[in-house]
């Protein structure tokens, strides 16, 4: 008789990032086409570009003045609503990019979840400050199966 060979618990750490740590490359939805658009950063973080991938619509800004808003379904610059996003249970789950979307499905995917135990910012990490509707046990297979649907969809459009 075969021994059950258990599979090992997908493990994940939170490393401290937080949203500002997916900021450099945003993807919202175009202003003339509706199509994806990329919001980045440009001349050493002082102004920023939006350039869409189907009509070339672009437009600059300046960082100065400008009220730079995270923890909402827009961009926080020019104020345009996010390209990757989805509903789940009656709440919207919305990712910046490609590297956000794959650290929320890592975390949330996981068996083991593992947040620093010490340190002076470990109750400000991105991780620490989901959703309750997002972390929560009956949400998670929903949320990751979302996020599949996203990643889908943005490696078919050209999204990186």
């Amino acid at each position: 008789m075969r021994a059950a060979i258990m599979s090992r618990p997908r493990r994940a750490r939170d490393i401290g990032l937080t949203i500002w740590d997916f900021r450099e490359k945003i993807w919202v939805v175009c202003p003339s086409c509706a199509g994806p658009a990329r919001v980045m950063d440009v001349a050493a973080r002082e102004r920023f570009r939006l350039v869409c991938l189907r009509c070339a619509h672009s437009a600059e800004g300046s960082t100065r003045g400008t009220p730079q808003r995270v923890g909402c379904a827009t961009d926080g610059r020019f104020g345009l609503p996010l390209y990757l996003t989805a509903r789940v249970r009656g709440q919207q789950l919305w990712v910046y990019n490609l590297a956000h979307l794959d650290a929320l499905a890592e975390w949330l995917g996981a068996n083991l979840r593992e947040r620093p135990v010490q340190g002076l910012y470990r109750n400000r990490t991105m991780m620490s400050r989901l959703p309750p509707w997002m972390s929560s046990a009956a949400a998670r297979p929903h949320v990751v199966r979302a996020l599949a649907a996203l990643r889908e969809r943005a490696v078919s459009e050209g999204l990186s």
